[in-house]
C-alpha cells in the first residue's frame, strides 16, 4: 500500500464485510491501525480490532483478504465508530429465536 493510501486510514476505524461470510462474521470485521501486507502471493487487509468491551478479539491483530472484501464503512474515528456500535443490536441479539 502506498504511503497516501496508508495516511488515508489513519486513524479511522473500517468495518468489513467479506464475501460469503457465515453468520458468525455476518456484522462485519473493524480494523483501526488499517494498512495492507502482501503474504503468500495475495494482499491483506491488516490491522487491529478497536477495543470493545462487546467484542471478545478486541485488541487482536486481524488480516483479511483483500479478494475477499464485499464493502467497507469508513468512521472517521474511534469515537464515531463507537457512538454507531452502542445505537445498533449485536448481530446474534437480532437472530430470530427458534
Amino acid at each position: 500500500m502506498t504511503s497516501a493510501v496508508a495516511d488515508a486510514w489513519a486513524g479511522k476505524v473500517l468495518l468489513i464485510y467479506t464475501a460469503f461470510a457465515g453468520p458468525s462474521s455476518s456484522a462485519g470485521v473493524a480494523i483501526e491501525e488499517a494498512h495492507t501486507e502482501d503474504h503468500f502471493g495475495r494482499s491483506f487487509l491488516v490491522g487491529r480490532v478497536p477495543q470493545s468491551q462487546r467484542d471478545w478479539a478486541a485488541g487482536l491483530q486481524v488480516a483479511i483478504a483483500m479478494d475477499q472484501v464485499a464493502h467497507r464503512l469508513v468512521f472517521d474515528s474511534r469515537q464515531q465508530y463507537e457512538s454507531a456500535i452502542a445505537q445498533a443490536p449485536l448481530a446474534w441479539d437480532a437472530r430470530p429465536s427458534n
